[in-house]
């Protein structure tokens, strides 16, 4: 797997873990510093608490 996709998909992880639910890609923008296309490229197409 990817570098950037284990870290994206851990700090997805981390965000549900905190607020209970998943960000928007927006907000997985802010944590991460990756672009929308990068975050795009990084995730599955639909991720949701059981696809991470």
């Amino acid at each position: 797997m990817h570098l950037c996709r284990q870290l994206t998909l851990a700090a997805v992880r981390a965000w549900i873990a905190e607020h209970g639910e998943g960000p928007s890609v927006r907000q997985i923008s802010s944590v991460t510093g990756l672009s929308l296309g990068g975050i795009a490229h990084a995730l599955p197409t639909a991720w949701s608490r059981t696809a991470l």
